[in-house]
């Protein structure tokens, strides 16, 4: 089987070219299709970033292309023609098939997997954000430290008697029967509520991006992509800009779009762009995949597995949290349950089961 990987152009702040990486992969064997012909010269004025997905067979290219001085934050996802159709209808099937709302979607891909044709798969054309995270400092010893925190809603006690301090190298999975719960202890954390009860404080070396559940807010405005983004950024260069929309896959007129008529997804999309400016070396995530498509969830969740900071979030999705987090934290009305081990673990749990029923209760 012919194996293809296919270059993609985003816009993206600092610069590679094209030319130099195409012979270096070529030597290797490995045969680049996709490419439009404008990008095959060196860019010096307007920067370009590409992506590439390489097996581990190929993974010394990457040596290589930097040692060509060949300037990219790092391996991101292309596409391998065959196996990669294959994976990515396997990969849909396996998240969605317990979601209601994709049910339908879910069996029709069964189908159309069952009836597949190897070589007769054309090279994949699909497009994967580039999230880059980078953390402006390392975190410091003190992290977050929450005592006695309660929140309720309407006389409904969402959580009580939340007490945990966050350490370095945590990704922390926050669970519960409600999920208002998250969403309250967020937003509290995150100044937007008043508890109930108890205090919270981050430590001094501290900066976070907060995805909130509901952005709404953000997008009440008329403001085209650019100006909207120019809002949370201290540099208000428009190549600098365009750069953090590419690589969300914003591209061409798309990024003169006013901001009120955007799609779930492309929101969510703008509101990871404004994450990604801020340097943080903590992000607080509610929900992070609603409304992504699969190829935004993979990269997100991608991105998140090898962040160096610390992570706080809620999701739906049980891959999503499976793959990227090693402690899990739920909130109940009386108290909370905080383990560190990885979520398929403390599904399984007798102790924990016996722990959750006691708390609900």
């Amino acid at each position: 089987m012919k194996r293809i990987v296919t270059i993609q152009d985003f816009s993206c702040v600092g610069s590679c070219s094209l030319t130099a990486a195409i012979p270096v992969l070529s030597a290797a064997g490995v045969e680049c299709c996709g490419i439009p012909t404008a990008l095959l010269s060196n860019h010096t004025g307007f920067p370009t970033f590409y992506s590439i997905d390489l097996t581990d067979e190929l993974a010394p290219i990457s040596d290589q292309l930097k040692r060509e001085h060949i300037d990219f934050d790092g391996v991101y996802t292309g596409y391998i023609a065959s196996i990669d159709q294959i994976e990515h209808i396997e990969e849909f099937i396996r998240r969605f098939s317990a979601n209601v709302a994709k049910s339908k979607q879910t069996t029709s891909r069964k189908k159309m997997l069952e009836k597949l044709n190897v070589e007769e798969i054309q090279p994949s054309s699909r497009l994967y954000p580039g999230l880059i995270f980078t953390p402006c400092r390392e975190v410091g010893n003190k992290i977050l430290e929450v005592k006695g925190l309660k929140a309720s809603v309407d006389g409904e006690v969402l959580f009580d008697d939340v007490n945990f301090q966050i350490e370095k190298g945590d990704k922390v999975a926050f669970l519960s029967r409600d999920p208002r719960a998250m969403t309250a202890l967020f937003e509290i954390i995150n100044g937007k509520r008043q508890a109930d009860a108890g205090t919270y404080e981050w430590g001094q070396t501290i900066t976070s991006a907060y995805l909130p559940l509901d952005n709404s807010a953000f997008f009440q405005t008329d403001l085209n992509l650019v100006d909207w983004l120019c809002q949370y950024s201290s540099d208000s260069s428009e190549i600098y800009l365009k750069g953090f929309l590419g690589k969300m896959l914003f591209s061409g007129e798309e990024v003169l779009k006013k901001a009120s008529v955007l799609s779930g997804g492309e929101k969510i999309r703008c509101m990871i762009a404004r994450m990604m400016l801020t340097d943080a070396n903590t992000l607080v995530l509610d929900s992070p995949t609603n409304h992504l498509d699969l190829e935004s969830i993979q990269a997100f969740n991608n991105t998140l597995q090898n962040f160096k900071g610390v992570i706080l979030m809620a999701s739906h999705d049980h891959e999503f949290i499976q793959t990227v987090c090693n402690r899990i934290i739920e909130l109940t009305p009386h108290g909370i349950i905080d383990k560190m081990m990885d979520y398929d673990d403390y599904v399984e749990d007798e102790k924990v089961a016996a722990a959750r029923e006691r708390l609900y209760n």
